[in-house]
């Protein structure tokens, strides 16, 4: 009974060490290094991973504020206001080049 629990924990402790081998056979921190350049941009290797957006914030917010400008002009122009301009002084209707004066107890 006891020649059967520990062909498994031989078979795992085997196994341990092919692990270990073959781990210590792979270069690790050039791995993480190729990865770290990768993953700034920096990369020379072809193929590499590019992560993070590929352009820089600001020119996506200025394209937007652009956008939203052309959008602003195309309104005020496909539709203008049809009412000029006017004021009331008083009750009466505003003149163009007439004189306005408030009297004493206003």
């Amino acid at each position: 009974m006891r020649a059967l629990a520990l062909a498994p924990l031989d078979r795992l402790r085997e196994l341990s060490r092919a692990q270990d081998e073959e781990l210590a056979a792979q270069d690790l921190d050039g791995a993480h290094e190729r990865f770290l350049e990768s993953a700034a941009g920096g990369s020379t290797h072809p193929g590499a991973a590019r992560l993070g957006p590929s352009r820089p914030r600001w020119i996506a917010l200025a394209a937007f504020a652009a956008l939203a400008g052309a959008c602003a002009v195309l309104l005020l122009v496909l539709f203008p206001s049809s009412r000029s301009l006017s004021f009331e002084v008083g009750s009466a209707q505003g003149q163009v080049g007439t004189w306005i004066a408030s009297n004493a107890e206003r």
